[in-house]
């Protein structure tokens, strides 16, 4: 019965959060209140007739649990939606009194921490927000409260295939607002009305200053801190990359390991004092046993762990499991490793029904099964003498490892089109040190930091378990290098999940079924999954969500074309935020020809971080773009890639799709007069960028990079323009798109990659009308998500991908465009 209660509970939220549109609450309640009824009708025919309504009961009971989980969940989902910005407010400045909420996070220069608007509220003003304080000077604490002027932002997010769903991750944190401050705040009060979590935060910034000084910008510093008290986001993204590679991000986080460890030794101190503890000659566990009250010593600290820890997915998936435990322990139950599971997988998603959109709740539950399968089986009997224990030890650790990477495979393929194959080797070397030294070092430091006096000692402690972990990272970085790491998969359907999980858990069965090893077979589907690819003369386009910038995938039978590589934004750039990861959801192995319009960051700003992680046979590009190379990539451009300029016509031919660089030969004094649409030396970047034509047996593209109107003019007198897809000049600037170049291309479909209020204004209203009169469908990447146009025999088709994956988190305006 629990394990069906918990099942519906999780099923109720997961499925709540796959609606675009939530359905009215009323008509929910309606049916949950009379479900009672008919659970009570079924018992009685279960008793009337037994065999014929054998588990009726037990069926409406799920259907119950379901149905009211959905209603939790939408209750608490509206009243987040109806906690939202008006349009009226956005992107102009708001002056608000806030109360910070969290502790700040710096990034990229900035403070950046949540808040609640203090009332009275502006109608229209959401409660709840985030804040984003360039160049702050102050000491900013949680409890706070603020007065300041801010420009107010919804939460928006790129949409692309295998993408980040960051206006998901707002809404689960309930930040219905972005707010960037303006000016000079001033601070209202301090230390009043604070509630428990912001002391809680206070307690955690303070932990964090000291752990900060006591490590002295160490390499790996942050590491320890995020170990201590949760705060991972002052870990380089470069760390993250090697943590995944190899598999150890569990480690890194505070995982359920760690929870356990820190509330499994409270118990045992609190045991052994417990037992020796007396009042004149009785002790005390003489009245009351010891085993409860080491329990709820455990569990206290366990408790104020995770608060340390700022209370995530996995604190609150252990500390649940453990209070199950240690409940099932004291009252003398019979102990069920699914039922614990179960109740604490409920009563996490009760808590907070958007966990179950975190990869770390599939994640932590999945692994800790598998642990639970495991332990399961038949213990294997140890040999008297201690070296073979040790070595039998040694051994079944191994093989736990390796069940454990081998049955972790279809979930972590599944949400990450990736698996770490050196994770057996990196988990072996990392968890003991990480388990038994530096995570013990690092709380040590958390704990004796705060005592006076003690800086030196806590300095110590810092230095002890930041060596430990250098000295520990470098076979682990090594690792992380290697090419045999890391195993891609691509993306594949719900179906052959379900197929490998069966083949999991038949696999996982005690020792001495048969046919146990047959059930890794059925990974193969999900192994060798392969994505559907165009047919001969056949193509698609993938016009990704980049923000401000431009990035198109070009897909033959065989063959990839990639025009553009996105924008640059501070340390990231869209080759690694969207391009590798869409281009490992998609099967897309290499780049066949690659194409940089020009070399504004806009389009080229992820090209030196695809050029450096994905392989590139053929480089196109304009006059300029060469001066963003640094020295190491000019070595690679030199060996291994074909390149040339386009300032000159050419063509190629891929799978039956003619591709074509429209570019004349660069001006000069033989050419100056020829009426050839030329590039002059001495034009601005935009002028001199690539123009794209591919052309198949059913349909052709047209992609003019950021080409002006005088531009058009020229390229328009000297080459067929016409197209079935055309890419809007200079992201729908009002200086491009001519009424003449729209009538001539006579385009079906033509798509403005644009980011979402960017100060620029694209596209201008006046040419995307100027489209639209013209018969042609406008997309946005800013509205439309990633745009996919797929040219068949049978016509030519497009589709939104925020349309077709939206959530009824996303904006309206998003999911209201009328589509064809």
């Amino acid at each position: 019965m629990v394990r069906l209660i918990g099942a519906t509970v999780v099923a109720g939220a997961f499925v709540t959060h796959q609606l675009r549109i939530l359905p009215p609450l009323s008509d929910l309640i309606l049916a949950a209140m009379a479900m009672p009824a008919i659970i009570l009708t079924g018992s009685i025919l279960e008793l009337v007739a037994p065999v014929r309504f054998k588990r009726v009961r037990s069926t409406l009971l799920g259907l119950a649990s379901l149905m009211l989980s959905m209603c939790w969940t939408i209750y608490l989902a509206d009243q987040r939606l109806l906690d939202t910005l008006d349009p009226v407010h956005e992107n102009v400045v708001t002056r608000l009194n806030v109360r910070i909420k969290t502790m700040s996070q710096q990034k990229d220069l900035a403070q950046i921490f949540q808040a609640e608007v203090l009332d009275p509220v502006q109608q229209g003003i959401p409660k709840h927000i985030q804040v984003i304080w360039r160049a702050a000077s102050e000491n900013i604490l949680p409890g706070q409260a603020w007065r300041a002027a801010m420009v107010l932002r919804r939460p928006h997010g790129s949409m692309n295939p295998s993408g980040f769903d960051y206006e998901g991750l707002m809404f689960q944190r309930n930040i219905r607002a972005i707010g960037q401050v303006r000016g000079h705040p001033k601070l209202i009060s301090d230390d009043e009305s604070m509630t428990f979590t912001m002391h809680v935060d206070r307690i955690r910034h303070h932990l964090r200053s000291l752990m900060q000084a006591a490590l002295k910008d160490a390499r790996y510093g942050p590491v320890l801190i995020a170990l201590a008290i949760g705060d991972q986001d002052g870990v380089q993204q470069s760390d993250w990359d090697v943590f995944n590679r190899t598999g150890i991000t569990h480690l890194v986080s505070i995982s359920g390991s760690h929870v356990t460890m820190i509330g499994a030794c409270g118990g045992v101190v609190a045991l052994w004092l417990f037992k020796r503890l007396r009042f004149r000659s009785r002790y005390f566990c003489e009245s009351l046993p010891a085993k409860p009250v080491a329990a709820a010593v455990a569990m206290l600290v366990a408790f104020l762990y995770c608060l340390l820890a700022g209370w995530g997915v996995p604190a609150r998936r252990t500390f649940l499991m453990l209070a199950v435990t240690a409940f099932v322990v004291v009252a003398r139950l019979p102990f069920s490793p699914s039922r614990v599971l179960s109740a604490a997988a409920a009563l996490v998603v009760m808590m907070d029904p958007w966990s179950v959109l975190s990869p770390g709740f599939w994640l932590s539950f999945f692994a800790v099964g598998i642990l639970f399968s495991i332990a399961s089986m038949p213990a294997s009997s140890y040999a008297q003498s201690h070296i073979r224990q040790w070595l039998r030890g040694l051994k079944d650790a191994s093989r736990l490892q390796w069940l454990i990477t081998l049955a972790m495979f279809p979930i972590l393929a599944f949400l990450f089109q990736q698996i770490s194959l050196s994770s057996i080797f990196a988990n072996a070397i990392a968890i003991p040190v990480m388990t038994f030294v530096v995570t013990p070092l690092a709380l040590l430091t958390a704990l004796i930091a705060p005592l006076p006096g003690l800086h030196l000692l806590a300095q110590g402690c810092a230095w002890l378990g930041h060596e430990a972990l250098l000295w520990m990272m470098i076979p682990v970085n090594w690792m992380a290098t290697a090419k045999w790491a890391v195993l891609d998969i691509n993306a594949f359907p719900v179906f052959a999940l379900l197929v490998a999980l069966t083949g999991m858990c038949w696999s996982m069965q005690v020792p001495g079924i048969a046919s146990r090893w047959a059930g890794w077979f059925l990974m193969l589907p999900a192994l060798a999954w392969q994505p559907q690819r165009p047919i001969q003369g056949g193509w698609t386009m993938r016009v990704f969500d980049v923000g401000q910038g431009a990035a198109v995938l070009i897909s033959t039978a065989r063959h990839h074309v990639l025009y553009d590589t996105g924008k640059k934004s501070g340390s990231s750039d869209s080759t690694m935020r969207v391009l590798l990861p869409a281009f490992r959801a998609m099967g897309v192995k290499k780049i066949d020809w690659l194409v940089v319009s020009h070399s504004d960051l806009d389009h080229a700003g992820g090209l030196n971080s695809l050029l450096m992680n994905f392989p590139i046979r053929n480089l196109v590009y304009s006059s300029g773009v060469e001066k963003h190379f640094p020295d190491h990539v000019h070595s690679i451009l030199a060996g291994e890639i074909k390149k040339q300029l386009c300032d000159s016509r050419s063509s190629w031919t891929l799978d039956g799709v003619v591709f074509s660089i429209l570019n004349g030969p660069a001006e000069d004094a033989a050419s100056a007069d020829s009426g050839e649409f030329t590039i002059k030396r001495n034009q601005t970047s935009n002028a001199r960028s690539c123009i794209l034509k591919l052309e198949g047996l059913h349909h052709r593209a047209l992609l003019p990079g950021d080409i002006g109107i005088g531009q058009e003019s020229k390229l328009m007198e000297n080459a067929d323009i016409a197209a079935d897809v055309v890419l809007i000049p200079h992201h729908g600037s009002k200086t491009s798109s001519s009424d003449k170049f729209v009538a001539l291309s006579g385009a079906r479909h033509a798509i403005a990659q644009v980011g979402h209020l960017n100060r620029f204004r694209h596209p201008d209203p006046m040419v995307v009308q100027r489209w639209q009169r013209n018969g042609t469908q406008v997309w946005r990447t800013d509205h439309h998500g990633s745009v996919l146009i797929e040219s068949t025999e049978a016509g030519l088709e497009a589709r939104s991908l925020r349309y077709l994956n939206g959530r009824y988190w996303h904006h309206p305006i998003h999911l209201s465009q009328t589509l064809q």
